[in-house]
C-alpha cells in the first residue's frame, strides 16, 4: 500500500511540474517570451506606421494653411518666423498667374477680365499697337480686371489669387 500511494504522489508531482510550463520539455517560459517579444514588435511597427502617417497628415494641412494665408513680413515678433523675425522669411504665399490680351480699339476703354479673385501684379509682356502702353496711364487694374484705354492693345501677365 505505501508504494502504491508513493507511486501516485510522484505521478502528481510530475503531472503538475508539466502543467506549470506548458509543455513537455521545460521549455515554455522561453516560447512565451519570444512570443510576447513578436507580438511587440509588430505593435511597434504599426505605431510607428500610425507616427507617419500622422506626420505627413500633419504636413499636408501645414502645406495648404501656408498657401492660404500671404506672408507681409515684417511685425513685432523677432523670433516668429512667421511674422518675418530671425528664423527665415515665414510661409510663401500661394500665387498664379494667367496670360491675357486686352485691346482697347478706336481709341475706346476696355475691360477684361482676368480670371483671378484679386490681382497683385500685372506685367505688359508684349505691346501689339503703335499706340503706347504706358501703366497707369493707358492700362491699369480695376479689382479683378485690367482696363485699357487710348488704343493701347498688348499681352500681360496677370498675377493674384
Amino acid at each position: 500500500m505505501k508504494r502504491v500511494l508513493l507511486a501516485i504522489l510522484a505521478v502528481l508531482i510530475s503531472v503538475s511540474a508539466f502543467a506549470d510550463h506548458g509543455d513537455r520539455d521545460g521549455r515554455g517560459d522561453d516560447r512565451r517570451d519570444r512570443r510576447e517579444d513578436r507580438r511587440d514588435d509588430r505593435r511597434d511597427v504599426r505605431d510607428d506606421r500610425r507616427d507617419d502617417r500622422h506626420d505627413r497628415r500633419d504636413d499636408r494641412r501645414d502645406d495648404r494653411r501656408d498657401h492660404d494665408r500671404p506672408h507681409h513680413g515684417g511685425g513685432f515678433f523677432p523670433g516668429n518666423p512667421g511674422h518675418g523675425g530671425g528664423f527665415g522669411p515665414g510661409p510663401v504665399p500661394y500665387y498664379r498667374e494667367n496670360i491675357i490680351t486686352c485691346e482697347s480699339n478706336s481709341s475706346r476703354p476696355n475691360i477684361c477680365y482676368t480670371g483671378l479673385y484679386q490681382v497683385q501684379r500685372i506685367d505688359l509682356l508684349r505691346q501689339h499697337s503703335r499706340a503706347p502702353c504706358i501703366a497707369g496711364v493707358t492700362y491699369q487694374v480695376r479689382g479683378n480686371s485690367v482696363m485699357v484705354v487710348g488704343g493701347c492693345r498688348a499681352t500681360f501677365r496677370v498675377v493674384g489669387r
